[in-house]
């Protein structure tokens, strides 16, 4: 069986937050990473645990649904030395 690599997104944003979002829909292990300045970007996201993707939404593939995310974090030590 192949293992899908482990993807870390750098970004929280309205681009970021959907990628990373609609790579773990995809099956993806997704680590969302954001600057500390910006930190309570991630605030909503990690009390959720990942992004809700609708049907309104315009993602590469088309999947809609809740996105788990594994890890949500402003400390880029938690996630880039796993990245893949």
């Amino acid at each position: 069986m192949e293992t899908l690599p482990r993807i870390v997104v750098c970004g929280s944003g309205n681009a970021g937050t959907a990628i990373a979002a609609d790579c773990a829909l995809m099956g993806f292990v997704v680590d969302l990473f954001e600057l500390p300045a910006l930190e309570a970007q991630l605030r909503p996201i990690r009390e959720a645990g990942g992004v809700v993707i609708t049907d309104t939404s315009e993602s590469v593939s088309g999947k809609t649904g809740f996105a788990p995310l594994s890890r949500i974090t402003s400390d880029p030590a938690e996630v880039v030395p796993d990245g893949d």
